[in-house]
């Protein structure tokens, strides 16, 4: 296990060896990356497209902010934290009231309504792998004490269909459900890509701008290729801070009946934590891996979990 540890950050670290730690404030925040990372992964660039739609925009920054509150929060409340007019807020308040993703209670003040548990659980319909592993997922969060992923791929793109949470230190805030633009950067990314044909590859990194987020970020379409090859052979993908500063990210396939890779688990751990202990990471993974693959193939299978899974042709 140790030889994959040792090929794998051959091909992915950069020079200079490694960069700092999640800081208290990162901690104390809940995630790590900023507002700059959160943008571009979800735009894929580094700048914010000039045909947004400002109200829109400013609806949604309302319902993170009542999201983000332990307590309901009277309009006033909502204004001060965003720098709106008190007037603003209580428009886009009585919208979301009446569109049903908030809810207004006593004294005021507004929690999330009834449509966002309802849109969570549409998403979730979409993914049908996640009642089966989510036991497993639990496990693997539990055992390890950080957070774990798992993503799929639906219509060609790669999505983070699940995320548990295990750290006590680091949460990747920025990373969370949905669809990842940013794949490349990613373990689970990675081991997806890897196993798909590579035409469909090409025509994935063809369609996004390989931009650098940190100093060990491979943009170059060769070196990501090549590195998807060694993921292929030995079933392992990694991510060592690529995406952000301070956070490292292992990653293995889960594979059908057919051999078909379908999904794919990970764990992200603080760098100076990986450092020591990324051995028993990888290897964790891996065996949660081979049970969720067990799980969904109906019984045991032979061979290392995950090495040269296929991608299900209909997902890509």
């Amino acid at each position: 296990m140790a030889g994959y540890a040792e090929l794998l950050c051959g091909l992915s670290q950069a020079d200079g060896g490694w960069g700092a730690g999640m800081t208290d404030r990162d901690a104390r925040s809940g995630g790590i990356g900023g507002g700059a990372l959160r943008d571009a992964i979800h735009n894929g660039q580094g700048s914010a497209p000039k045909d947004l739609l400002t109200s829109v925009g400013r609806a949604l920054q309302v319902l993170e902010t009542i999201a983000a509150s332990p307590q309901p929060l009277p309009a006033k409340a909502v204004a001060q934290r965003l720098g709106i007019s008190l007037g603003t807020s209580y428009h886009v308040l009585h919208t979301l009231e009446h569109a049903g993703y908030v809810v207004r209670l006593g004294q005021g003040r507004y929690g999330l309504g009834t449509k966002l548990p309802a849109l969570y659980r549409g998403f979730h319909r979409q993914f049908d792998l996640i009642p089966p592993l989510r036991p497993l997922l639990t496990e693997l969060a539990d055992r390890a004490a950080e957070d774990v992923y798992m993503a799929v791929v639906r219509s060609g793109e790669i999505v983070v269909a699940e995320v548990v949470e295990g750290s006590e230190t680091l949460h990747f805030g920025d990373l969370g459900v949905g669809f990842s633009p940013v794949a490349h950067t990613t373990a689970l990314g990675k081991v997806l890509l890897a196993a798909a044909p590579e035409a469909t590859v090409d025509a994935y990194l063809h369609e996004r701008r390989l931009r650098p987020f940190t100093r060990r970020t491979l943009v170059e379409r060769r070196h990501i290729k090549r590195q998807l090859r060694a993921v292929e052979e030995l079933g392992v993908a990694k991510d060592l801070e690529e995406l952000a500063e301070g956070c490292c990210c292992v990653a293995v396939p889960v594979v059908d009946a057919t051999g078909s890779a379908v999904a794919a688990i990970g764990l992200s751990a603080p760098a100076d934590r990986w450092r020591g202990e990324q051995a028993r990471f990888i290897q964790l993974c891996c065996e949660i891996g081979a049970r969720a693959s067990q799980t969904l193939a109906g019984g045991p299978r032979a061979g290392r979990n995950g090495a040269r899974a296929r991608a299900r042709p209909g997902n890509w």
